[in-house]
């Protein structure tokens, strides 16, 4: 091209406007033509130097096209020389840069940058979610999505973004509102992602039927392993155990190299009682994800339901790194006791979980006592009463008051590992507690010639898992209709005003019993204790009283499984679902029982 022709190449290219080039720049790159939206953008900055919007398109088409390096750099000298000229979408695409790159502080420095000059921009505000979604810090992630949302009514992405942040906050409600009003205007490959979050909600919501009618709509956009292992998930909760294997299955035909899908399919296992194909699938997963601390914790579970005490606990110690564990590993500068001679230092047993727990593990006080050292224990302030039991053997502190002058440190569930105990035959026996001799419970109510139960219909309805292992009051009323039973409430917390509506002939103790010491005066007092999983089984087992439990179908581990007696508790015997949510079966069975040991009674036998 001679001097004139380029001259002239160049004074029409001038008398394009920048917006010309953008708009044409960006129609080819929708079509994904990039090698023209190139040429495009190259003859826009000739004629237009320096200008931004056309500069971060060249960026962009750089990127595109697998010029990482030179995308950025671009990006990053446009900013420094002319920030002031940079619009909003300048900054959306160099985050948009930045995550497509995995270089998280580009991206964060560009959202914060873009922010600071536009705040009103929805488009900068859902990435400002969306990054801080992607690092878990959800709380802060749905204000900003929320402003996207207002900003922008009919941004789905944002909507998709936002009930997803929801549903991580457990706001499950308001994540179901939002999710379901962006379906509705959805279109294309985010209604794939709006089903699949709207299937997580209606799983955590409980909404069986509806969440597998998400999931399986989504299905029919695409069909990724994972999804088949939601649905798994989905139908395990809901107790359809078949189907719940036939999509966990379906899931690792997909991809068999999903270590989650084998968690699933082992947490399945579980449920259903197969304790060793449990622990089987439980393996596998580790095998190829051998960090993950829930995989590991689960298999505990399972191996200590089987009775395997030796490799249950020594997986029981991911407990620590497992994200779902309800306590807290605490902060000692002091090291954790490994079973090593103590040589005259002191240790300090702490309590950790629940007062159950803590009953269920004090069995192996009496052995950390005869440790060659100073042995001081900690109690949760309800048990401190009875826990003078151990006076004279250790020293006693109440929970969270440890002293300062102590060498070694062991929660107490620590205990049985570092003791050495591997089989349920290693169990130290029962009682191991009883109240204080000199500390007797009054109960006047008492009739010398009936048959008299105590009894504990719940547990904390807080606690995870409770709506399936607590029974109802009134499952217990029929027993008042035996002849020759007196029945008595120990039911202590959140459950005591359903007394209001039992019988007269229902004794109520509650509202008298300060502690677990009152409740085990109590229990010395009674024929029988009758108790779901919760705390007083402990304590029934602990002072060696004579008690049932009734176990919903899939019972903690410390009952073990397909077994109506325990090895922890001698004096226990065992009342299981045959099918998850079947009470009444379980209460037919309570009453059968009680009349064959009344009847006993009278007989003399």
């Amino acid at each position: 091209m001679n001097q004139a022709a380029a001259d002239h190449r160049n004074d029409t290219a001038q008398q394009k406007s920048p917006e010309y080039y953008r708009e044409k720049a960006d129609a080819l790159i929708r079509e994904r033509k990039f090698a023209e939206a190139e040429n495009v953008l190259a003859e826009g900055l000739e004629a237009h130097a320096g200008i931004p919007a056309l500069e971060w398109r060249f960026a962009d088409v750089e990127f595109q096209t697998g010029r990482t390096d030179e995308a950025k750099s671009r990006m990053i000298r446009i900013a420094q020389a002319k920030v002031d000229q940079c619009d909003a979408a300048f900054f959306s695409a160099g985050v948009r840069l930045g995550r497509a790159t995995n270089d998280r502080v580009y991206a964060e420095n560009m959202t914060r940058a873009g922010l600071d000059r536009f705040p009103l921009s929805p488009n900068l505000r859902q990435h400002a979610g969306i990054l801080l979604a992607d690092t878990g810090r959800h709380d802060r992630a749905v204000e900003h999505l929320e402003a996207a949302v207002n900003l922008d009514p009919n941004n789905i992405v944002s909507m998709n973004a936002l009930g997803y942040s929801l549903e991580q906050i457990d706001q499950l409600e308001r994540a179901d509102s939002v999710l379901k009003h962006a379906l509705g205007k959805a279109r294309g490959g985010v209604k794939f992602n709006l089903l699949v979050n709207l299937g997580n909600v209606a799983q955590k919501l409980e909404n069986f039927e509806e969440g597998r009618s998400y999931y399986e709509r989504a299905l029919k956009h695409h069909q990724p392993g994972y999804l088949y292992s939601n649905l798994g998930a989905l139908l395990r909760k809901a107790h359809d155990f078949p189907a719940a294997e036939t999509a966990y299955r379906r899931s690792l035909v997909l991809d068999p190299n999903n270590g989650g899908a084998y968690y699933n399919l082992a947490n399945k296992h579980k449920e259903a009682g197969d304790l060793m194909q449990a622990v089987s699938y439980y393996d596998r997963s580790l095998a190829i994800e051998p960090e993950r601390a829930a995989t590991h914790w689960n298999l505990s579970l399972a191996l200590l339901a089987a009775g395997d005490l030796r490799r249950g606990f020594q997986e029981y110690e991911w407990r620590w790194k497992y994200e779902g564990f309800p306590s807290r590993r605490r902060n000692f500068s002091q090291p954790q006791w490994q079973g090593e001679p103590l040589a005259g230092r002191t240790l300090l047993v702490h309590a950790e979980q629940g007062i159950g727990d803590h009953l269920q593990f004090a069995r192996f006080i009496p052995a950390l006592a005869k440790l060659d050292g100073r042995v001081i224990v900690e109690s949760h302030g309800p048990i401190l009463r009875l826990f003078r039991h151990f006076e004279g053997m250790v020293e006693l502190v109440e929970r969270l008051k440890q002293p300062d002058d102590f060498d070694l440190h062991l929660p107490l569930l620590s205990a049985p590992l570092v003791l050495g105990i591997n089989t349920l035959g290693q169990l130290p026996s029962t009682p191991y507690l009883a109240p204080p001799s000199n500390w007797s419970f009054p109960v006047p109510e008492v009739q010398e010639e009936t048959f008299q139960i105590g009894i504990v219909w719940g547990g904390n309805p807080n606690f995870p898992g409770d709506r399936e292992r607590s029974g109802k009051l009134d499952y217990y009323f029929p027993l008042l209709e035996i002849p020759g039973v007196q029945l008595f409430s120990l039911q202590k917390g959140e459950r005591e005003p359903e007394l209001v509506a039992a019988p007269e002939a229902l004794v109520r103790l509650s509202d008298r019993i300060e502690d677990f010491c009152d409740t085990a005066s109590i229990m010395t007092q009674m024929d029988l204790v009758i108790t779901t999983c919760t705390s007083t089984a402990h304590l029934a087992g602990a002072i060696g009283a004579t008690f049932w439990v009734v176990l919903h179908h899939n019972p903690d581990w410390r009952w073990l499984r397909h077994r109506n007696d325990s090895p922890w508790y001698p004096t226990a015997r065992l009342f299981t679902q045959a099918s998850p949510g079947d009470w009444a079966g379980v209460f037919a069975e309570v009453q059968d029982a009680i009349r064959v040991t009344v009847a006993s009674r009278r007989s003399g036998g």
